[in-house]
C-alpha cells in the first residue's frame, strides 16, 4: 500500500499486488478480515474468502464472497471449490 499510496477498498492495491506476483488478478484470490479488504477484492475481480471471525461484524453477501469463521475452514472451502492446494 505504502508503495502505490492506496489504501483499501481502492482494488488498485489487488491490482499491484497481482502484477508483482505475475498473476492474473482473476487468478488470484483474496483472503481477508476486513470488510474494506474484501471490497477491494470484490472490485478487482478477485474470489474473496471473508474471515468473519467477531460476532459483531456482519457477513458480506456477495457472489465472489465466502465468508467463515475459522482459519482451519479455509483447506476444506478450497477443496469444495476443485482447488488443489498442494500444488
Amino acid at each position: 500500500a505504502y508503495e502505490i499510496q492506496r489504501w483499501k477498498p481502492d482494488p488498485a492495491l489487488m491490482f499491484h499486488a497481482a502484477k508483482a506476483m505475475n498473476v492474473n488478478v482473476e487468478n488470484c484470490i483474496l483472503v481477508d478480515d476486513s470488510v474494506a479488504g474484501a471490497q477491494s477484492g470484490i472490485d478487482a475481480g478477485m474470489e474473496v474468502f471473508y474471515f468473519c471471525a467477531d460476532p459483531h461484524n456482519k457477513p458480506i453477501v456477495h457472489p465472489k464472497v465466502t465468508t467463515f469463521t475459522h482459519l482451519s475452514q479455509l483447506p476444506e472451502l478450497w477443496k469444495a471449490r476443485g482447488w488443489d492446494i498442494t500444488a
